[in-house]
């Protein structure tokens, strides 16, 4: 998967953010920060505020929206205990980021997102805009299903 980012040295942010941010809190060598080593987070924000894309913070990401602390997506994904060939339902695609990692740890993702904007494109995962309160009973049965968001029904 890596996608190329020019303007930083994203590798070595990411090799960083391991150690930094995952190592000091105990995680070490699991697939979820191995996955988090190469998905490539700077994609997900314009020119300079790529700089950015590792801090150990939550940050906005447009239309009253934010993509969750690094380590928070490592942790919430690594409790989810999936493995190879299992599927996910995630609501809440947001910025795609968590969506990606659960894909680079090898599992379906299917990823319902009420604000099309913010969904970026990933081809191995299957993505809707719709209220993620109706989940997306053609594709159930899920083993796993993750709540990103803050659910609410929009009629």
């Amino acid at each position: 998967m890596p996608y190329p980012s020019p303007d930083i040295d994203s590798a070595h942010l990411r090799a960083r953010m391991v150690v930094e941010q995952f190592q000091v809190r105990g995680m070490k060598g699991n697939a979820v920060v191995q996955a988090m080593r190469t998905v490539p987070r700077e994609i997900i924000f314009p020119g300079a505020q790529r700089h950015g894309a590792y801090r150990d913070a939550p940050l906005p990401t447009g239309c009253g929206q934010t993509i969750s602390q690094l380590y928070i997506v490592a942790l919430m994904t690594e409790l989810l205990r999936v493995g190879t060939g299992d599927r996910v339902l995630e609501i809440g695609t947001g910025s795609g980021y968590q969506a990606a990692v659960l894909s680079a740890v090898s599992v379906y993702v299917y990823s319902v997102e009420r604000i099309d904007l913010l969904a970026i494109g990933c081809n191995q995962i299957h993505k809707r805009t719709t209220d993620g309160t109706l989940g997306w009973p053609e594709q159930a049965l899920f083993d796993v299903i993750t709540d990103n968001s803050a659910p609410t029904r929009h009629t």
